[in-house]
Parts: structure tokens; sequence; C-alpha cells
């Protein structure tokens, strides 16, 4: 059998596979013998048509079923001579064959890239220290103060403050047109009676809810503005828009004392709930301290080591990436056709990301190589029991996952990439 490989692309390359008709005579003879046992020849026994009239008959059917046997079966072998790093089967093409002359046929793979590893050793990373100033925990009580608020009917004659609860009636026009006549997107804030609306400026059209400020129930008030050019509607953008809006009812938000608080979390003192606070918060801060080095290393690695990656792990990457932004903006309430409108962007950016990922792979995978960074079982265990926190799943069940999927390289390859990036980041100066 002769192999010969000629480049196809960045990270591609055609096997052209050529073996005689000596080496596939013996695939062939074992194709017509299933044939002539098995096929089936109008006026004679399953098994007893003569070698010719089977071959008269099925020659087209025999030399397929020889051709798939033969790619499948010198695959292996044509790999192992072109001495290849392959990463995927991306194509098997231009198959010819007889049983006079042979078969040749081009195998299209993506291979590993070919890169320089830059120096990694002592990445220049500034530290800086993570802390809690007093500033961050007195809003972080605020915060909290604010989740356990209640609401309660305001008295006759309360003027409405940031963050009551209001019922109101509303009309927004534009051009004396309704606002979902400029876009059927916006018929969320386009108008609607008996309306409960939280003063809040992330909860409605921001210019609105500043306007119901110190207003009381029974008002009526009209409000004329120019949408924002950041409004996530395009066609409202710079629009001029007239809200009329009546005031039907109030909620005064009520927020609890230090006591009650303390009694919702259920901490003694205030100064406690403060304390236990400040030592949740500082983890916080220190787990983003170490993810902000862990970009700044990646970044570095990135940036001094550039090379295309292969075609099909780069599209498996883009979707990975582009599933998981659908699933986001499901959650986030974004709609199909908003996405849609965005589509080229967004491939564009997932593009970008995806090459990252992948080119980061090779060269942590380089680095661990040449540290000698491998993944012990119980660091494996240790994951898996990580993973079966964050899914809130048994260990068994997230194991028994790991073997059905065939997934133990990877969970393997993904403890070793985190303990090398970890390396890289402690030794950053």
């Amino acid at each position: 059998m002769k192999v010969e490989t000629q480049s196809a692309g960045a990270c591609k390359v055609n096997v052209i596979v050529n073996a005689d008709s000596k080496e596939t005579e013996g695939e062939y003879k074992k194709v017509l013998k299933m044939f002539i046992n098995e096929g089936r020849i109008s006026g004679f026994r399953k098994g007893k048509a003569p070698i010719e009239i089977i071959k008269k008959n099925f020659q087209v059917d025999i030399n397929k079923e020889t051709e798939s046997r033969l790619c499948r079966t010198l695959y292996k072998q044509a790999m192992e001579e072109a001495e290849l790093k392959t990463v995927n089967l991306l194509d098997v093409k231009n198959v010819i064959f007889s049983p006079e002359t042979g078969i040749v046929f081009t195998i299209v793979v993506d291979i590993e890239p070919e890169f320089t590893l830059p120096k990694y050793q002592k990445i220049a990373v500034e530290p800086q220290e993570a802390a809690v100033t007093e500033e961050e925990l007195d809003e972080y009580v605020e915060r909290m103060r604010s989740a356990f608020a209640k609401f309660e009917e305001a008295p006759e004659g309360y003027i409405i403050q940031a963050n009551d609860l209001v019922c109101m009636d509303y009309k927004g026009t534009v051009d004396d047109k309704p606002v979902k006549d400029i876009d059927p997107a916006a018929e969320p804030i386009s108008g609607k009676n008996d309306f409960w609306v939280q003063v809040d400026e992330s909860q409605f059209v921001p210019e609105v809810v500043k306007a119901m400020v110190g207003l009381k129930a029974g008002s009526e008030e009209t409000v004329n503005f120019k949408f924002l050019k950041t409004m996530p509607i395009e066609a409202l953008r710079g629009q001029k828009a007239v809200y009329e809006l009546k005031i039907k009812s109030v909620r005064k938000r009520i927020t609890p004392t230090d006591a009650e608080l303390c009694e919702q979390v259920k901490v003694d003192t205030l100064d406690a709930f403060r304390e236990d606070a400040r030592k949740k918060m500082l983890e916080t801060a220190e787990q983003k301290e170490i993810a902000r080095r862990k970009q700044l290393v990646t970044e570095h690695l990135l940036k001094k080591a550039t090379f295309d990656v292969p075609e099909s792990e780069l599209s498996e990457a883009v979707n990975n990436i582009l599933d998981q932004m659908m699933r986001e903006a499901q959650y986030r309430g974004v709609k199909p056709e908003e996405m849609a409108n965005q589509r080229e962007e967004i491939l564009k950016n997932a593009t970008v990301s995806a090459s990252s990922q992948v080119r980061m792979k090779y060269i942590i995978r380089e680095i661990a190589h040449k540290e000698d960074i491998t993944a012990s079982k119980e660091e494996v265990d240790a994951k898996i029991e990580s993973m079966a926190k964050e899914y809130n799943m048994a260990v068994s069940e997230i194991r028994k996952r790991i073997v059905e999927n065939g997934n133990q390289k990877v969970l393997d390859d993904q403890v070793i990439f985190d303990k090398t990036i970890e390396m890289l980041v402690a030794d950053a100066k």
C-alpha cells in the first residue's frame, strides 16, 4: 500500500491511499463469497448460483461493499504510515475500486496545529489585594434589607418614592400612534390598564418611572421624552414619545429595621451579620482576583502564540458557544427575532471566542506535557465531587454519566488544564 499526504489548508491534510489488487483481493473474495451464499437468483437455490451469474447480477453491489470494507480496514494503517496527529476524520472521497486494479481513495483529516510555544514562565501579572471596603459592606447590607422589604397600602396623600409599587393606566404614543404600531416588539410598553410596576428604572421605561416619583394616587401626568439611543427596540431609538399616566393606587415600600433584618437572616446582632457578610464578600473578592490573574495569563499566552486551529474543533466550539448563548438569552427573555437581527455579530463574536478556546487548549496541553503535569485519581475524584455539588447530583450518578458518555479523558484533560493554569498563575510575577 502506498500512502501520500497533501496539504489541504490550515490544519487539514489529504491522505491518498493506493492499494493494488494483491492487497485487496482477500477482502473482495470475502464479499464475493457472502453474495454467493446470500444472493437470490431466480431459477437457483440460495447459495447454488454460479459465480459468473452472481457477478453479473450483483457486481455493482459487490464493489460498493468491498470499497466500504477496504476504506475502513485501510484507514488505520494509512494513518499510522502517514504519522499524522489526527484530530478528526472529515471525509473519504474519490474512491475508485476494481478487482483487477485495487483501490485508490482520499482521506481528508483535520490535524493538530503546529506552533512555537511562547515563554510561559514568570508571566507579568500585577497582583491586586482582595479587600472589602466599608462602603461595599454598607451596600450589601442595604441590598439584603431591600430583599426583605414589604409593601403596604399607602395612606391617602402619600407621595410616591423610588421602589414603591404603583398601579396605573398608561398609554404611549409616537406621532399620535400607539408605540406598538412603530414596532410590534413594543407591545409590552405601548399601553395597559391596571398595570402594576415597581418604581425602579430597570423595571419599565426609565423616563416614565422617573416621572412617577413625587406623584400621588389619583394623579394624572403627561410625560414627553425621546427614547434613548440604547433603547433595545431599534425602531424607537431617538423617537419623540408621549406617555399619558393615571396613578390608581400605591403600595409603600417598607424596609426592615436592623432587628427585623437580623431576625430574617437568623443572627443575633447587625455587627455579627456584617462580619459574616465581610467573610463571604472577601471570599468572593479573592475568587475574582484569581479569575483576573487567570484572564491576564490567558491573554498573554494567546497574544504570544497565534496559529490556525482545526476546522472541525473550531466548528464544534462555535456551536457550543451559540447553544450556551441561546439558553442564556431564553432565560433573560430575549426573543428569537432579536437574536436573529444580530446573527452576524453574534456569530463573529462566537467564532473569535471559540478560536481562543481551542488555541488555549493546545497551548496549555503543550505546557502540561513539558512540565509533566498529570491528573491523579484523587484529583479526578475531587473534580467529580465538585461537579456533583454544582449540579446537585449524587457522585455515583456523575460517574455513571461520565462512563456512559465516554468522557473520562475529557475529565482528565480538564483536571490537567486547571492544574496547569493554577501553576502559571502561581508562577506569575
